[in-house]
């Protein structure tokens, strides 16, 4: 199976935004950080309200800062080999995808993870390091759950 998309700024964007709020470090530490702020205006003799409204408002600044952050550090960088066109292909031994700078190949033994997420599906080849292929390469849902189907069946993947 071989399907072709091309990667935008807003799906890379979109998958670091979920690849970070669904990992339990970033939100321990972030929750974390809430705390000291609800910890702080509590032992300031603040109003259990007030403690709790501004540890929210701190969480919520904190994933907005890191929002802005991601969103300019990848306005910033030269992404002629992430945001470009990709073409994946599902082989016998693995996955091979290309760019107009590069050719990827993983064997199944290499894929750590694949997931779905609103908007994309993740093939992980590390903990810190997925394609990224957008719902829209695919002409269907249909075709979206027979490529997740045939990389879980042949890569045994997660």
């Amino acid at each position: 199976m071989r399907i072709q998309y091309d990667l935008k700024f807003t799906d890379v964007l979109l998958f670091q935004a979920f690849h970070q709020f669904l990992s339990p470090a970033v939100q321990g530490l972030y929750l974390l950080a809430a705390w000291f702020f609800w910890h702080a205006e509590s032992s300031a003799g603040s109003p259990a309200a007030d403690a709790a409204f501004m540890a929210i408002a701190a969480y919520a600044l904190i994933w907005t800062v890191q929002f802005a952050f991601n969103a300019l550090y990848l306005v910033s960088r030269k992404n002629g080999n992430v945001i470009t066109r990709h073409a994946i292909e599902l082989q016998l031994d693995g996955l091979a995808e290309e760019t107009q700078l590069t050719r990827t190949f993983v064997q199944w033994a290499g894929i750590a993870k694949v997931v779905t997420r609103p908007g994309f599906v993740a093939v992980y080849i590390s903990s810190q390091l997925a394609h990224v292929i957008p719902n829209r390469a695919f002409a269907s849902s249909s075709e979206r759950d027979a490529f997740l189907t045939a990389i879980r069946q042949s890569g045994r993947a997660v």
